[in-house]
């Protein structure tokens, strides 16, 4: 089996989404604290791979965004949609107008999940289960999402999450189409790689991703794994 993100809430815009590059920089010069931005660049080598085109600054609006739905998504749970539905999780759409220790909060938190390589929607569901399977009242604020305890818990639902289906990216920059050789796409062969060989039947998981979904290219299949079992797969789909 194979995930990815929902179409609508994948097609759904989010804050900060339009800034460009230029406006970012600016931004996260006047507003972000230096010393976190040390780790930035070593986070393009590890974050989840739908993101490794956006600047920090935009990535953290898109994390404040899947932050807000999975907060909304609990407090449905928790109340019921008729009054779930209304709960924001924090004033407003900018979190940067939110008190320095809360953007301070959202750039940690988003930075705490790229350098796990997990994507932010699975990370901030996470979040607010633990929080929740612990019977807090009140759902974990940004700088709460960073702690040992919650990012030990975040990990193993993501490890979960991968053994019941590989998640693939939404980019189709990670695509046998349009594989040339960056850096980030032999990473995310690497990864898809390694998801196929820890399937209980690789065959069909080979089957899946490189002969039908064509995410992997059919020669780095054959080059981990052999011809034979790639010429098996190619019989699954007939």
């Amino acid at each position: 089996m194979f995930e990815r993100m929902d179409e609508l809430e994948r097609d759904e815009s989010y804050f900060g989404e339009s800034y460009t590059n230029q406006q970012c920089e600016q931004l996260a010069v006047e507003r972000i604290d230096r010393r976190y931005w040390a780790r930035e660049r070593e986070l393009f080598d590890t974050k989840w791979f739908d993101y490794w085109r956006l600047h920090p600054l935009k990535a953290t609006y898109l994390f404040a965004s899947e932050y807000r739905k999975a907060y909304r998504r609990m407090m449905c749970r928790r109340e019921g949609i008729e009054k779930g539905q209304y709960r924001r999780g924090f004033k407003g759409e900018d979190f940067l107008a939110l008190s320095s220790r809360e953007y301070h909060g959202f750039w940690r938190a988003r930075q705490k999940a790229d350098s796990l390589g997990i994507p932010y929607d699975v990370y901030c569901a996470a979040a607010m289960r633990w929080a929740n399977d612990r019977l807090w009242k009140r759902l974990p604020r940004p700088v709460q999402m960073y702690s040992d305890a919650i990012v030990e818990y975040i990990t193993e639902f993501w490890g979960g999450r991968l053994a019941a289906a590989i998640r693939v990216p939404v980019d189709e920059y990670f695509t046998a189409e349009h594989y040339e050789g960056a850096d980030v796409q032999r990473r995310f062969e690497t990864y898809m790689l390694d998801q196929i060989a820890s399937r209980s039947n690789p065959v069909v998981a080979i089957a899946n991703f490189v002969i039908f979904e064509e995410v992997v290219r059919a020669s780095a299949a054959v080059e981990r794994f052999g011809p034979e079992m790639v010429r098996r797969a190619r019989s699954v789909f007939p």
